[in-house]
């Protein structure tokens, strides 16, 4: 059970593990560079647990947060480049554990299957969530919490509800999102309810 998320706190994949951690009520923090910078400016207030590193290099607060975590989560389209590469290559001379999830080639379902089976096999008490900037990936925010929520929520105690359990989480995320980029389409619009419906009573059943 995953008992603190940390980041380096810049835009993109971090701010989205810091976002979601927050919205599930789990602990959360990380190494920032000195001055609690990211490529905007000061990163916001509302994030607690940030503790400033000795310096501003981005590469500083990257290997605090590789060090003081038991695994580094990566997420990118694509290659790994610039700090996300670093990240690899420090999570790797350091012995810990770390993934990187390509999602040029992984759907979002497939990606939130990969990672829990990982975190699954190291059971890390403290995760580490990097992966590229908003700047350079402006789509890793949404694509980072939408997998990272699936992943969390399908980690969470069974609950009485079956429809929040397993695998099950992660396919209705996938319809739900299937459901809404049609949304556009005005003749598929009357067939979301009984879609929905449909798509419930299933996974009850």
């Amino acid at each position: 059970m995953i008992s603190k998320i940390v980041s380096g706190g810049q835009t993109g994949a971090d701010r989205a593990a810091l976002d979601i951690a927050i919205e599930l009520g789990i602990p959360c923090g990380g190494w920032v560079p000195k001055g609690r910078l990211d490529e905007n400016g000061a990163i916001p207030d509302i994030y607690p647990g940030m503790v400033e590193a000795p310096d501003a290099e981005p590469d500083t607060r990257t290997a605090l947060n590789i060090k003081d975590s038991d695994a580094t989560l990566i997420l990118s389209h694509g290659d790994l480049f610039g700090g996300s590469k670093f990240t690899a290559s420090t999570a790797e001379q350091a012995d810990k554990p770390w993934l990187h999830v390509n999602l040029a080639r992984l759907s979002v379902p497939e990606a939130v299957r990969e990672v829990t089976r990982w975190l699954a096999a190291t059971r890390p008490a403290t995760l580490n969530v990097a992966g590229p900037r908003s700047s350079d990936d402006p789509v890793i925010y949404a694509k980072t919490k939408r997998i990272l929520e699936a992943v969390l929520m399908d980690m969470k105690p069974p609950s009485n509800d079956p429809v929040l359990g397993g695998d099950l989480f992660a396919v209705v995320l996938a319809r739900r999102d299937a459901a809404l980029a049609n949304f556009r389409h005005w003749d598929q619009v009357r067939w979301l309810v009984p879609y929905w419906y449909c798509v419930l009573a299933t996974a009850v059943g």
